[in-house]
């Protein structure tokens, strides 16, 4: 029979797969010791990795193990993938205009490269205002395609 995985022995146990709570297992090897989150998804086993003991104690790694548990019992999936991450960040976020954004860029670029002449940040402002603003200024910036700035 396997130890109980505790609070006082966790740090301790020799190598080998424990059950720390349900669903939850302990995996010592070597050094290395982390928790895992197993299920099945259509009749195939899953990994999930919580984390090494490092940064996730016990106590987290149980309540990360019900936390999936529920969405497993809701049927959404247990993380989002990093694209869909990204997506909602920037759904939230108030995406500006591409002339706002080139302005504000130019004028970093100004301060921080310190143009060569005046001459030089005055020939850019009026490019981009004669050429620039007029086919792409007014677009969120995701919204611009590549036939965009072809034109």
């Amino acid at each position: 029979m396997k130890a109980k995985v505790t609070l006082k022995n966790y740090l301790t146990l020799p190598d080998g797969f424990y059950t720390a709570a349900p669903n939850l297992l302990y995996v010592v090897r070597g050094n290395t010791r982390r928790f895992v989150f197993r299920y099945m998804v259509d009749g195939k086993r899953r990994d999930k990795s919580i984390g090494p003991v490092s940064k996730v104690d016990l106590t987290q790694a149980k309540s990360t193990a019900k936390e999936f548990l529920g969405r497993l019992a809701s049927g959404l999936p247990l993380t989002q993938s990093t694209k869909e991450r990204l997506a909602e960040e920037y759904s939230r976020a108030e995406i500006p205009s591409f002339k706002s954004f080139a302005e504000q860029t130019i004028e970093k670029i100004k301060e921080v490269k310190r143009w060569r002449s005046n001459k030089t940040y005055a020939n850019t402002v009026q490019y981009f205002n004669s050429y620039v603003y007029p086919v792409i200024g007014n677009k969120r910036i995701d919204e611009i395609k590549r036939a965009d700035v072809v034109a």
